[in-house]
C-alpha cells in the first residue's frame, strides 16, 4: 500500500506522520511498529519509541498521556508520533551518553545537483530534563551506524537545526527545516543529534533533579523531503452546469505542501495543498506554495454555467493579444453603450499595479510598463457595475 501511494507523492519521506502501523505499540521503543521507520538498523543505538491513539495510555505508548508524562500534547496531524532522545549525559560518568535516532527509506533516491526541502516539527517531552539544540536530517544509503556510545557523531547532516536554537516549547509544534543539493546516493533519511556532547548546548528544566543528569527528548511528527523548486499547482481551468456544484482543487493533502488559497479578490479562503470549493459564479483561484521560503503560484479559473473564456458578468469581450509585450487591446462589440469603464491589473496575490478610468470604445488600447508575469486584468463598467476577470500574461 505505502509502494503504491508513494508514486503519486510529492513527499519522499514514507509514513512522514508516523499514522500507518503493522501492529499498535504497546511498549516503549516500537518505532519499527510504525513502518517502514526503525531505529539505526543495526540496532547500534538506543531504541526510539512510537506513540499512538489506538494504544491503551497504560502501556506508556498512548497519546496524549505516555511513558514520558506527556499529557496534553497531541500530533500535529493525525494520530501517531514518534519521540527521540536527543541527547542523554550523566556529568559524573560522562560514557552513559547516548542518543536515539530514527530511520527511515525514501520512496526513490534522490537525483544528483537537485535542491531538496526538508521539514519535520519537534515538541519537546514534558519530563525532559533539558532542551538541545541538536538535531538534524542526514541522508545516506542506509549504511548508517553509532560508535560504541550509541551516538552517530562522525557524520554531517545536510540539514541542521542552527546552533544555540534550543527549542523549550513543550505546547506547540516548532519547525526545523532547511534546504540541500543532493549527490544521488541518498536513500535513506536519519533524524536526531549528530553532535558530541561538547558541541550540544542544552537548558535545564524545572524537572532536572539537579544531579547533572540531562536527558532531552523530543516528539517528532509531520517529516517532509519535498523538491525545492516543484511548481505549484492549482488544478486545471475547468466548468460545473449549476451554482452549488462543489469542486476539488489543487493536489492531494500531502504533509510537507503548505500553500494558502485566494479567491480572485485576494481574500484568503483556505490551506492545504488541495481545497473544496463551491463557488457561486465564475471566477479564477490561486494557490500560494511555500517551501523553505520557496515561494511559487498557480491560478485555476472555474466557470459556473458559461464558458471558461467569459470570467464575469460583462461579457463579449476579447484581450489581445494575450500574452503581450505590455501593450495590448480590449475589444467589444457591444461596449458602445457602456459610458466609463474601470480598468485595473493585479498580480496574483491580489495587489493592484495599475488601473486607470477610460471612455468605452469598441477598441481600447492599455499601455503598462509591468515587468513580465502573469496578472488579472479587471473591466468593471462603473454605470452598471458589471465587470469581468480575464489572466494576462506579460512576457
Amino acid at each position: 500500500l505505502i509502494i503504491k501511494d508513494a508514486k503519486a507523492q510529492m513527499n519522499y519521506v514514507l509514513n512522514p506522520s508516523f499514522e500507518i502501523f503493522d501492529t499498535c505499540p504497546d511498549y516503549i521503543g516500537q518505532i519499527r511498529y510504525a513502518i517502514p521507520w526503525t531505529a539505526l538498523p543495526d540496532g547500534s543505538a538506543g531504541s526510539t519509541d512510537f506513540f499512538h491513539a489506538c494504544a491503551n495510555p497504560s502501556t506508556l505508548t498512548g497519546i496524549p498521556i505516555n511513558g514520558w508524562g506527556q499529557t496534553h500534547q497531541y500530533p500535529k496531524t493525525g494520530e501517531g508520533y514518534a519521540i527521540i532522545a536527543t541527547m542523554e549525559y550523566y556529568i559524573q560518568s560522562p560514557n552513559t551518553s547516548t542518543r536515539e535516532y530514527a530511520t527511515c527509506p525514501l520512496t526513490k533516491k534522490l537525483t544528483a545537483n537537485k535542491s531538496y526541502c526538508v521539514k519535520a516539527y519537534l515538541s519537546l517531552s514534558e519530563q525532559s530534563y533539558c532542551g538541545t539544540d541538536g538535531f538534524g536530517f542526514y541522508f545516506d544509503d542506509g549504511t548508517i551506524t553509532a560508535n560504541p556510545a550509541g551516538m552517530v557523531v562522525n557524520k554531517t547532516p545536510q540539514v541542521e537545526n542552527a546552533a544555540m536554537n534550543i527549542i523549550m516549547d513543550s505546547i506547540g509544534w516548532v519547525a526545523i527545516s532547511g534546504t540541500f543539493i543532493a549527490t544521488g546516493e541518498e536513500e535513506y533519511i536519519t533524524l536526531g543529534n549528530f553532535k558530541d556532547n561538547s558541541n550540544t548546548n542544552y537548558i535545564p528544566t524545572p524537572n532536572e533533579p539537579g544531579i547533572g543528569y540531562y536527558v532531552g527528548a523530543y516528539y517528532i511528527d509531520d517529516i517532509s523531503v519535498i523538491e525545492s523548486d516543484l511548481s505549484a499547482f492549482a488544478g486545471n481551468d475547468t466548468a460545473l452546469q449549476n451554482v452549488g456544484d462543489s469542486l476539488y482543487l489543487g493536489r492531494p493533502a500531502e504533509i510537507g505542501l503548505e500553500c494558502i488559497w485566494y479567491n480572485w479578490a485576494g481574500d484568503s479562503i483556505g490551506t492545504g495543498a488541495g481545497i473544496w470549493v463551491t463557488p457561486s459564479h465564475t471566477q479564477p483561484y490561486i494557490v500560494e506554495q511555500h517551501l523553505c521560503g520557496n515561494i511559487k503560484r498557480d491560478t485555476v479559473y472555474v466557470s459556473v454555467g458559461t464558458s471558461i473564456e467569459d470570467v464575469g458578468d460583462l461579457q463579449g469581450i476579447k484581450i489581445y493579444p494575450n500574452p503581450c509585450e505590455g501593450t495590448f487591446t480590449i475589444q467589444s462589440k457591444n461596449i458602445e453603450s457602456v459610458s466609463t469603464l474601470a480598468i485595473s491589473i493585479s498580480e496574483i496575490s491580489g495587489k493592484t499595479v495599475y488601473s486607470e478610468l477610460v471612455a468605452a470604445q469598441a477598441e481600447m488600447q492599455i499601455a503598462t510598463k509591468l515587468p513580465s508575469g502573469m496578472y488579472f486584468l479587471h473591466v468593471q463598467a462603473i454605470a452598471t457595475g458589471k465587470k469581468i476577470v480575464r489572466r494576462l500574461v506579460i512576457r
